[in-house]
């Protein structure tokens, strides 16, 4: 298991570098098992119910764990979401 956190992990990835690849199996089957049931969802029900879902799951999270939600949100102040998404869709094109 790696001794680094996945925010550590996605600072540390090269211009082109698959981000997935600096993930521990055990975080790359939880992230891969909830991004293919989003998906799942977007195919069957659409994108505004998928989106209604994740915003219900986010707020049942918030309320019962608030300690989470503090510190996901600190972790997620510091992330460039611009930046993550041209790495991930358009490196993946070239």
């Amino acid at each position: 298991m790696s001794d680094h956190t996945p925010l550590e992990n996605q600072n540390e990835t090269k211009k082109g570098q698959n981000p997935a690849q600096n993930l521990s199996n055990h975080d790359a089957i939880a992230i891969y098992t909830v991004l293919k049931i989003l998906l799942k969802m977007q195919k069957t029900l659409g994108l505004e119910a998928m989106l209604e879902y994740i915003a219900k799951y986010l707020e049942a999270i918030d309320k019962n764990n608030p300690q989470i939600k503090y510190a996901v949100s600190q972790a997620t102040s510091l992330i460039n979401i611009e930046k993550i998404y041209k790495e991930a869709v358009c490196n993946e094109n070239q």
